[in-house]
């Protein structure tokens, strides 16, 4: 870890001829007994079992100590299990499991004896022979991971004797070698799995797990069973599991560039339907579908487009089911309205135009200039569809831009221009400008120079016009010709903040600044359309007028070009700032009854905590298998 020191130390040499050693040192506290050893067996120990577990587990930390710790909670009764890790036992405690465990014996106990010391090893192996579970002597770092896998073919032979064959889903994850090979319509895969036993007469009550055979799926590949053009402009599909994590959805966003390069995110398989559905604020679609229920249900949504910078209000219809045999459940959105129409028909569009054209359906009501039209224009441009198609297919080169792709059509996309036209009352025209660093948007200029500058100003468009202009924005939002609409990113990466007392951070990092995830709040502007011409002094001296021209979405702006208002009217952005979440403050008071016995009660400022009791006896180890069984 010190090697990133190394050019630091060789710089400061010529600054300081007189340094004769340089070193860096760390603090050590010297270990007695092989406490510190058996503490590291132990932590390795229970994140190799941790490593085994999958997202339907649940779990319970007991923490040892003066008194017991843990958060109570109730899993699915499959396989319940204690996993003890410990140096050594000094009695069997055979009345507490005959109380609370015998003769059923539900609970199976593991039991992990640390280190090399055997003195206690008998009561260790008793507790998990007695109780179906299974002993394991853990000496060294080097017997862990073999000796924690053998729990699993204890927990696997009721499997084998009753025949089961449980088929396993794997939550989403992104596989290394094609995210390499950059293949990103296959980035996400999802796993289906079974386990293989042995069937041998002599090893069948051993219950002895030979494997698992499965193969991979790509997710993408599971929601074109329901593309995107199918449901409409704002219909799309989505999968989520049955703890309620985005498998796929079109607001999902699983990578994050730094510097040049994509990298996953951190969470990108854990991200929750309500981060993306955050206007199911009741969480009733969520609930329904974790649950693996079957139903529909509406919901008015802020949605954006554009990357977040244009937004719409719309009322959309949420039908979703369980997908049988696994743990995911299928949504599907569309947009009210959409599907009131359908085109019913015994033949197809083409098979009707021949049959029309051939004389076969003389009384089909066609409309014969617009199917000339048509027919020319398949005549045409078929060499063209040709020439496209081999360019398309031809992997080697990239001939369209981000910007390109963006605006085309495909199975599962539509254009941006497109979705915001399908909003925009009839008879109106959409102007729309794809967003670019590079240019800006209005016009400013005195009313002499409209006429000859209005072209050369209008290659400009492009930026948000509240970074160009704060002041007139600001007043137009006062005045109420655009409203403010708050939108929110629980997929964000933002800048760590880095504070740390040690000094020799910063020679260590040699990145800049590092990212992880986080939620952020941004802006977006809707204009109101009943507000068809205004004009306004501003409180520095600034004039402006600004008109909506008729039947478009454009609005034409003229701003005193004078004056400058920047001091008093800063830039209005539409950069999102990060959410801090405050966390509820606590004071704890504890009252003694007796020397071992103590209650203390925390009262946070949005709710009162149970009260927790601090027990200690001379069977605390008793206490503690008690409270766990």
């Amino acid at each position: 870890m010190s090697e990133a020191l190394n050019d630091v130390l060789r710089r400061q040499l010529p600054a300081g001829p007189h340094l004769t050693w340089q070193y860096f040192g760390i603090k050590w506290t010297p270990d007695d007994n092989g406490v510190g050893l058996r503490l590291t067996i132990a932590k390795h120990t229970i994140n190799t079992i941790l490593d085994t577990l999958g997202e339907n587990d649940f779990v319970n930390i007991i923490a040892y100590s003066d008194y017991v710790s843990y958060s109570a909670g109730q899993g699915s009764l499959c396989n319940q299990a204690i996993m003890l890790i410990t140096d050594g036992a000094m009695e069997d405690f055979q009345d507490v499991f005959e109380e609370f465990n015998w003769p059923d014996r539900r609970v199976r106990v593991f039991t992990y004896l640390i280190g090399r010391e055997m003195t206690f090893a008998d009561n260790v192996k008793w507790i998990a022979c007695n109780n179906k579970g299974y002993y394991t002597h853990i000496s060294t770092l080097a017997d862990v991971q073999e000796n924690v896998m053998e729990y699993l073919h204890v927990l696997s032979r009721p499997m084998v004797i009753n025949h089961d064959r449980d088929i396993i889903w794997t939550e989403a994850y992104m596989d290394s070698v094609l995210f390499n090979t950059q293949a990103q319509s296959l980035l996400l895969m999802t796993s289906v799995a079974m386990p293989v036993f042995s069937k041998k007469e002599e090893t069948l009550s051993h219950g002895i797990l030979l494997g698992v055979v499965g193969t991979d799926v790509a997710l993408r590949e599971l929601i074109r069973l329901a593309p995107r053009y199918k449901l409409g402009i704002h219909g799309y599909a989505f999968l989520n599991t049955n703890n309620g994590y985005i498998l796929s959805h079109p607001e999902l966003r699983p990578l994050y560039k730094e510097g040049k390069k994509l990298k996953p995110k951190p969470n990108y398989n854990s991200v929750d339907l309500a981060e993306v559905e955050w206007e199911d604020k009741e969480e009733i679609l969520r609930t329904a579908m974790v649950k693996g229920e079957t139903g529909s249900l509406s919901l008015d949504v802020t949605t954006s487009v554009d990357k977040g910078r244009r937004v719409m209000f719309l009322r959309n219809e949420y039908s979703y089911t369980v997908l049988n045999n696994t743990p995911f459940s299928l949504g599907i959105v569309l947009t009210k309205g959409h599907g009131q129409y359908k085109f019913i028909g015994n033949v197809s569009v083409e098979e009707a135009v021949v049959d029309y054209l051939t004389g076969k359906e003389p009384d089909l009501d066609c409309d014969m200039e617009l199917l000339s039209q048509a027919l020319f224009d398949a005549v045409v441009t078929a060499p063209m569809e040709a020439y496209w198609t081999a360019i398309m297919l031809n992997t080697s080169r990239s001939f369209l831009t981000e910007s390109d792709k963006q605006n085309i059509f495909t199975l599962d996309h539509f254009p941006v221009w497109y979705r915001r036209a399908a909003e925009t009352p009839t008879g109106q025209f959409l102007y729309y400008l794809p967003r670019d660093d590079s240019r800006a948007i209005g016009v400013q200029m005195t009313l002499e120079m409209l006429e000859s500058k209005f072209m050369e100003t209008t290659a400009q468009a492009g930026r948000f016009f509240g970074e160009v202009d704060g002041s007139v924005m600001a007043t137009l939002i006062r005045m109420g010709m655009f409203k403010r609409v708050p939108l929110f990113d629980y997929q964000a990466m933002c800048k760590m903040n880095l504070h740390s007392s040690n000094s020799a951070r910063p020679l260590l990092s040699k990145r800049g600044d590092i990212l992880q995830p986080c939620d952020t709040e941004y802006p977006s502007f809707l204009h109101e359309p009943s507000v068809k011409e205004t004009n306004s002094l501003i409180k520095c001296g600034r004039m402006f007028v600004v008109q909506q021209v008729p039947d478009s979405n454009l609005l034409m702006l003229v701003v005193q070009a004078d004056c400058d208002c920047s001091k008093q009217y800063p830039p209005i952005t539409m950069e999102p700032q990060e959410v801090k979440y405050i966390l509820p403050q606590c004071a704890c008071e504890c009252v003694c009854v007796s020397v071992c016995l103590c209650v203390c009660v925390c009262v946070c400022v949005q709710h009162i905590m149970p009260p927790v009791v601090r027990l200690c006896s001379q069977r605390r180890e008793e206490n503690n298998f008690l409270t766990a069984l």
